[in-house]
């Protein structure tokens, strides 16, 4: 017994079968072939595959006489060698029903099969039951049991039913015959089909199968195949492209061509839109050659933007093989691109630009346009002047030619020239093209003033002579571009330090008058004006710093800055008095006491009270016998000045000769910001009184 591989319903039996006739005839549908792509022809499997037996559970496999196992669904006999004869017989309720099968090289075992039931009425008309195949090698025809009938073989593709006629110009073998010849005419690729008719009860007993002669010319061989490639170009925007679909072969056939017919058709490329010239033929392989063939199919370029489309070219009517891919499907890859381009936008500060951005055309069905965009500053500065935006992407749909992107810009009070920012696009879809990547983006200024002021005072008021050197007024020119700075011009002011109780020259100096310039990216001036330490006892003093006369620009407040200056706690006034010398009959004493000039502010005079006591002191000039004794306090102010008078001290005239006589006027008691450096003023008396004195010389009697 060969080996095989029994299907999954192997070894089940059934005795009660029901018999239902089938217009008389219960036709067994089972298909044999050979499962090896091997060359090896001396060992190929063997398929045994029932498909349909109505009121039959299995058949029985007799391969070269010898019965092997039943199979019930699909079974495999591996390892079958050449030429072997294979019987079939369907076996329902354990009674032997006949099958016949065709053991041969091309193409692989075909089989058909009848019921003999006698029992069954008869239909008067000749039953067939038949198989058509590729006959290329003489087909022996054994006739086995008994009964009579006929059968048929010859050119045709008839498939007489049940009852009905067989048809063609084959020829009819007899049941008087043991054995008969089926030999191919000279027209081999024409299919050829065994049929096998009969009438009568008796008919039913007679069998017949078909036997290749075991030769070494037979084997068991797979058919070639064929195949067909697909093809993906694209079209080009002018001009044709070929398509070339290679068809190829598995194996050749050793004494024959191989031909296939082929035939383009629409898919979504139509002949009509002129996507393709229609192309029709038969290919030709020869025999003992595997060479691919080609078929050319030629595919016209535009300009047209469209959806990938697809066409096929299908095979038919093989001759000695058979057709494992029927279909090449040939795609036209559009290289045709949309065209993006975006405008440009000018508005004024404070309003929205809404750039568009087109396509050259409406997007097709079925096809969408993606392109990123993105904001880039320039002159103008994100997010000051305009509110930018990130990598963003814009999609367009089926019928969509156009998008917009809205950029909102800022008011602000700043002067500006007209400032520019670009929106960019990038990365498009594969099926677009960027013409125009950069819309550019302008912003008008809204009007805007630039305003000026002093903006700070450093350190500030008040200040102190001997602790503050100098006072910084910065000017600044406000609404000014911090990116592109001050534009237009010229745009100045003028600046001056103006004297107050505080004055030039006196109390400060330096850069006390100018004009101040702003330009560029300048927006800010520094002036400095000195604080002058003197030796002055001053009370607080001011002095005001003034803007006026600007030009190309407005004054805002604060336009005059007052700066008060303390004096120092070192000044203070250094007070003396005078000194008097003259003769008694000159008349009074008159004494002044004063402060040091050097301490007194020549232009506000005395800052403050000063008091100051004063007292005569006797001395060799006696009071009452030769001066008028006195004493009091003087009061200095801005109203009294820095210098005072003491009353006049009376001198007595007397006649009595005498030595010069002296006393003192002496200061005490001092208040306010003053110290005596001299207090004592002394008054000499001096004497202009003489006495004459005669002496008489009475020995020399003169």
């Amino acid at each position: 017994m060969l080996p095989h591989i029994r299907n999954r319903k192997a070894g089940r039996r059934s005795t009660g079968i029901s018999r239902t006739p089938l217009l008389a005839i219960a036709f067994l549908c089972l298909t044999v072939g050979l499962m090896a792509a091997a060359p090896d022809a001396q060992a190929q499997d063997l398929q045994v595959q029932v498909t349909d037996m109505p009121g039959y559970n299995y058949v029985q496999v007799v391969i070269d006489g010898t019965p092997d196992m039943d199979c019930y669904d699909d079974c495999i006999y591996p390892g079958i060698g050449a030429g072997l004869l294979v019987e079939l017989t369907a076996v329902a309720g354990g009674t032997d029903q006949v099958f016949e099968m065709w053991n041969g090289t091309d193409p692989p075992m075909l089989g058909f099969g009848f019921s003999p039931f006698a029992s069954f009425p008869m239909p008067s008309n000749p039953v067939t039951a038949q198989a058509s195949f590729l006959l290329t090698n003489p087909l022996t025809i054994n006739f086995l049991g008994s009964g009579s009938g006929s059968v048929f073989c010859g050119p045709g593709s008839d498939s007489a039913a049940a009852g009905g006629t067989l048809t063609g110009s084959g020829v009819l073998y007899y049941s008087n015959k043991d054995s008969a010849v089926c030999t191919p005419t000279a027209d081999i690729a024409t299919s050829y089909f065994v049929a096998w008719a009969g009438a009568g009860s008796g008919a039913l007993n007679r069998t017949f199968n078909l036997n290749v002669p075991r030769t070494a010319s037979v084997t068991f061989e797979v058919v070639p195949e064929i195949r067909i490639d697909d093809v993906t170009l694209t079209e080009g925007n002018a001009g044709t492209v070929l398509f070339e679909f290679r068809v190829s072969i598995d194996k050749a056939h050793p004494g024959e061509d191989i031909s296939v017919d082929y035939l383009t058709s629409d898919i979504s490329a139509t002949t009509g839109d002129n996507d393709y010239l229609p192309a029709n033929g038969t290919l030709v392989f020869p025999a003992g050659s595997t060479a691919s063939q080609v078929v050319q199919v030629t595919v016209n370029g535009d300009t047209t933007i469209e959806l990938d489309e697809t066409f096929r070219v299908t095979l038919s009517n093989p001759k000695y093989a058979t057709i494992a891919d029927a279909e090449g499907i040939g795609t036209i890859t559009n290289d045709d691109l949309y065209r993006i381009v975006i405008d440009d936008q000018t508005v004024t500060e404070g309003s929205t630009a809404q750039f568009t951005v087109r396509l050259d055309q409406q997007v097709i069905t079925g096809d969408s346009v993606t392109v990123d965009y993105a904001t880039t500053s320039d002159t103008a500065a994100d997010p000051a002047d305009y509110t930018g935006h990130s990598t963003t992407t814009l999609t367009f749909g089926p019928g969509e030619d156009n998008k917009t992107i809205d950029v909102v810009t800022q008011p602000d009070t700043v002067v500006e020239n007209q400032e520019h920012y670009t929106v960019d696009l990038s990365a498009p879809s594969a099926n677009a093209l960027i013409s125009d990547p950069t819309g550019d983006g302008f912003i008008d200024d809204d009007g805007d003033t630039y305003t000026v002021s002093i903006r700070a005072v450093s350190p500030v008021s008040p200040v102190t002579e001997n602790g503050d050197p100098s006072v910084t007024f910065t000017i600044e020119l406000a609404n000014v571009d911090a990116l592109n700075g001050v534009v237009g011009g010229p745009i100045t002011v003028d600046y001056d330090a103006v004297d107050g109780t505080a004055h030039w020259t006196s109390d400060f100096s330096g850069d006390i008058s100018g004009t101040a310039s702003f330009s560029g990216t300048t927006s800010t001036r520094d002036v400095v004006v000195l604080i002058d330490d003197d030796p002055h006892v001053e009370g607080a003093e001011n002095f005001t710093f003034e803007l006026h006369d600007p030009i190309g620009t407005a004054l805002a407040a604060p336009s005059i800055e007052t700066i008060v200056i303390n004096d120092d706690a070192v000044d203070q006034y250094d007070i003396t008095i005078n000194d008097v010398s003259q003769v008694e009959d000159a008349g009074p004493h008159d004494f002044t006491v004063e402060f040091n000039p050097v301490n007194v502010d020549p232009d506000n005079g005395v800052a403050g009270t000063v008091t100051v006591n004063y007292a005569t002191v006797a001395g060799s000039a006696l009071a009452t016998d030769d001066f008028a004794a006195t004493s009091g306090v003087l009061t200095f102010n801005n109203a009294s000045g820095p210098s005072q008078n003491i009353p006049s001290i009376a001198i007595v005239n007397d006649a009595v000769a005498e030595p010069d006589e002296a006393y003192t006027v002496e200061l005490s008691g001092v208040t306010g910001r003053a110290a005596v450096s001299k207090s004592v003023g002394n008054g000499d008396i001096l004497n202009d009184d003489y006495s004459l004195t005669v002496v008489v010389d009475l020995i020399n009697g003169a």
